[in-house]
């Protein structure tokens, strides 16, 4: 329960710096693009990533 308290708690004061564009009032002659762009992609990688091997690691301290 606190990983996930945790984990919230990342999520909700980190994301409000990786905003992208898109959620900002602008602009846009040819319409909205709901498709992640390149760095979304990479960071989310990173944390589903990072999330597998916490959980390897944490599998692994059990035993």
């Amino acid at each position: 329960m606190k990983t996930l308290v945790s984990a919230v708690a990342m999520i909700l004061t980190t994301a409000p710096a990786f905003a992208h564009i898109s959620v900002l009032e602008h602009e846009h002659p040819h319409g909205i693009s709901w498709l992640p762009d390149t760095a979304a992609l990479l960071m989310a990688a990173v944390m589903v990533g990072a999330g597998a091997v916490l959980f390897a690691l944490s599998r692994r301290a059990r035993k």
